[in-house]
C-alpha cells in the first residue's frame, strides 16, 4: 500500500516530523472541496491557506489578514498565489479565540484573543497592549486609538493608549462584541443580553437606548454610517442607530442557529460580515448569504461537524471574479498532498468562495431587477432579484428612499408610501422618534432616524 508522492515546486523545510515532501504553507488547494452544482450565483474560488483552527479575519484594502494556532499573518489578495507571511510583533501558535477588529472605512486594525494581552496593528508589526481583564472583541477608532471590550459580570469598555489600557467611566457591561463607528468618540457596543448599544470614548455621557436582538450579540457587519447587521447566537438583525441620540433599533432580518464553540473557558465566536446588500455569516449548518431583499439565508458552503466555519470576511476575490467571501475552517489543517477529506471537505484553513454579482463585484447598488440600469432607460437584461429598478436605491439616494418614478425624496418623511422598493409601499413607521423607512425589497422596514 506505498505509493509516490511527487511535487513540482521547491519541498518544504525537512524536519523531523515532516521527513518527506509536503505542501508549504500558503500553497493553493484547488477547490476548498466546494459544491458547484447550484444555481446561486455563488461560484468556487481556488483561493485557500492551510492552518491549524484558524478563527477570525480582516481584509484592509486588498490584504487579508488571518488569526489562527498556526500563526498570525497576511496576505496580498490581488497577487495569485501570493504567500502568506507572519505578522511581525504578534506571536503565534496560540489556541485561543483570536478577534479582529476594524476601523470604518479602514481605520486601522487590532486584534484580540480572550486575554489580557491585545495588538495594535496599523500598517505595520503588531504592538502589545495590556488591558485590566481578558478582552474578547475590539474597535479601533483611528490613529492608535482603540476601545476593547472585556466581558463578565465586571465587563466593560477600555480605552488605549496608554498601555494598560484605562477603563472608560460607564456602566459595567459584559461586552461580547464591538463595531467602529464613522464617530471617533463612539462605540457600538454588543451584550451577552442581546442588546445593542452606542457608548462614548472620550469619558463624558451614557451609552445611548440599546435595541435587544433576543440573545448574545456575536458580532456586527457595517453597511454604511447608521445602519448594518447584527449576527446573534439565534439569527441576524437588521439594525441602524440614531448619531444624534445614541439610540438603536433592530429588526429581524434572517433566522439562523449560530452557536459558538465553546472548549473550556474559551468561547470561539461565529462572525459576519457584508457587502452591499448581501450578508455572508457563519452558521451551524456551514456558511450562509443573506441578500437583502430576497428572503431568508442560504447555506453556500456546508459545515462539516468536526470542522465549523467561523471566521468570515468579504473583500475582493483573489482571481478577478468581482467579491468573494473568505472563512475559516475551524480544524486541524489537512497536509494531505491536496487529497480531499472525507466528504470532500478539507481541514483546517483559510477558502474563499466568489460572491454573485449583486454583492459588489462589479458595482457598489442595490440589486435591481434587471430592469433600466441607467437614467437612459437601458436594460441590462439581468436575471430579476427583487430590487429597486434603475439608479433609484438607497446608495444614489442620500437619504435611502426613493420613487417608482425613480426620483430620490427630499426627506426620508416625505412620504412614506413612496418609501420602498421599486416604489413599493412602505409599512406604517410609527415609532415615538419619528420612524422611516428604509427600502428591502419586500416594501421597506422600520428605522429610528
Amino acid at each position: 500500500n506505498l505509493r509516490l508522492a511527487t511535487s513540482t515546486d521547491v519541498c518544504a523545510a525537512k524536519e523531523e516530523k515532516n521527513p518527506i515532501c509536503t505542501p508549504k504553507l500558503g500553497d493553493p488547494i484547488p477547490d476548498a472541496g466546494i459544491s458547484q452544482g447550484d444555481d446561486s450565483g455563488v461560484k468556487p474560488s481556488a483561493f485557500a491557506i492551510a492552518e491549524d483552527f484558524p478563527t477570525s479575519l480582516a481584509i484592509t484594502g486588498d490584504t487579508l489578514y488571518f488569526a489562527s494556532q498556526s500563526r498570525v499573518g497576511s496576505v496580498p489578495l490581488g497577487i495569485p498565489n501570493a504567500p502568506a507571511t507572519p505578522l511581525p510583533g504578534v506571536p503565534g501558535g496560540a489556541h485561543v479565540p483570536w478577534r479582529f477588529g476594524a476601523g470604518f472605512g479602514g481605520g486601522g486594525l487590532a486584534l484580540a484573543n480572550g486575554s489580557g494581552t491585545g495588538y495594535a496593528i496599523n500598517g505595520g508589526p503588531g504592538t502589545a497592549v495590556t488591558i485590566p481583564g481578558n478582552a474578547v472583541a475590539v474597535a479601533p477608532l483611528g490613529g492608535q486609538q482603540a476601545v476593547w471590550g472585556v466581558g463578565g459580570g465586571n465587563g466593560g469598555l477600555f480605552l488605549s493608549p496608554p498601555s494598560p489600557a484605562t477603563r472608560l467611566e460607564l456602566p459595567t457591561l459584559d461586552v461580547t462584541a464591538l463595531s467602529a463607528s464613522t464617530s471617533a468618540t463612539a462605540v457600538i457596543v454588543g451584550d451577552a443580553a442581546g442588546n445593542v448599544r452606542v457608548c462614548p470614548t472620550n469619558g463624558f455621557g451614557q451609552c445611548g437606548q440599546p435595541a435587544s436582538v433576543g440573545s448574545r450579540v456575536e458580532g456586527f457587519a457595517p453597511r454604511d454610517s447608521v445602519s448594518g447587521y447584527v449576527l446573534t447566537t439565534s439569527g441576524v438583525f437588521k439594525a441602524a442607530i440614531d448619531p444624534a441620540t445614541g439610540s438603536a433599533s433592530a429588526q429581524p432580518f434572517a433566522d439562523s442557529s449560530n452557536p459558538a464553540i465553546v472548549e473550556g473557558t474559551s468561547y470561539f465566536a461565529r462572525a459576519i460580515a457584508a457587502s452591499g446588500p448581501c450578508v455572508v455569516f457563519s452558521a451551524a449548518e456551514g456558511l450562509k448569504l443573506a441578500i437583502d431583499g430576497m428572503g431568508g439565508a442560504m447555506v453556500i458552503v456546508p459545515s462539516v461537524t468536526d470542522r465549523p466555519i467561523l471566521g468570515v470576511a468579504v473583500g475582493p476575490d483573489s482571481a478577478g471574479h468581482g467579491m468573494a467571501a473568505y472563512y475559516t475552517v475551524f480544524a486541524p489543517r489537512d497536509m494531505n498532498g491536496g487529497v480531499p477529506a472525507a466528504g470532500g471537505v478539507r481541514g483546517g484553513g483559510i477558502y474563499a468562495i466568489t460572491l454573485p454579482p449583486q454583492c459588489g463585484g462589479t458595482s457598489t447598488s442595490l440589486p435591481d431587477a434587471g430592469a433600466k440600469d441607467s437614467g437612459a432607460g437601458v436594460d441590462s437584461g439581468a436575471v430579476g432579484d427583487g430590487g429597486a429598478g434603475g439608479t433609484c436605491n438607497n446608495i444614489t439616494c442620500a437619504n435611502g428612499c426613493c420613487t417608482g418614478a425613480n426620483t430620490c425624496l427630499t426627506s426620508v418623511n416625505q412620504d412614506v408610501n413612496f418609501c420602498g422598493a421599486g416604489g413599493a409601499k412602505c409599512m406604517p413607521c410609527n415609532g415615538a422618534g419619528g420612524e422611516i423607512c428604509q427600502p428591502n425589497g419586500n416594501g421597506g422596514m422600520c428605522f429610528l432616524p
